[in-house]
């Protein structure tokens, strides 16, 4: 009984991890309206390089989606937790473009907990860095910001 608790306390390690809470932002840039199109080309041609799959590719909307995927085995408050991730970019008439990676972490069934949403701020800015760096490679010397 003693070791199923220590195991439990464990895996809940990266749920109840003692520190400061962060609700996650997307990144957000602006690019020239013009370049819409091409951006949008772009933005494909990053989620394929990354192995995403798509879910949803609507150009007009300026709309992409990908299916949830499994990222694998990440830092999860202080243990490593099993993970799934879903990015959306969206490409604005206006020229915003956003990129919005949406991770979940598992601690398992017998943990009570499951997937969740990570909101331990290490967890969250290490999710939004590599949003961060997603953007980028969509629109090349456009500066990314969180």
């Amino acid at each position: 009984m003693r070791t199923i608790l220590a195991v439990g306390l464990a895996l809940s390690a990266c749920v109840t991890a003692s520190g400061p809470r962060a609700t996650q932002r997307q990144a957000m840039t602006r690019i020239d309206p013009a370049d819409r199109e091409k951006t949008f080309t772009r933005a494909l041609q990053v989620v394929q390089a990354h192995g995403w799959l798509l879910a949803v590719s609507d150009r007009s909307a300026g709309l992409l989606t990908t299916q949830i995927m499994d990222s694998g085995v990440r830092v999860c408050g202080h243990i490593q937790c099993p993970s799934r991730t879903a990015v959306q970019i969206t490409i604005a008439d206006t020229g915003n473009v956003a990129v919005n990676l949406h991770r979940e972490f598992y601690l398992g069934q017998s943990s009570g907990i499951g997937w969740f949403v990570p909101t331990y701020e290490p967890d969250v800015r290490a999710i939004e860095a590599e949003q961060a760096a997603v953007l980028a490679e969509i629109a090349g010397s456009a500066q990314a910001k969180n």
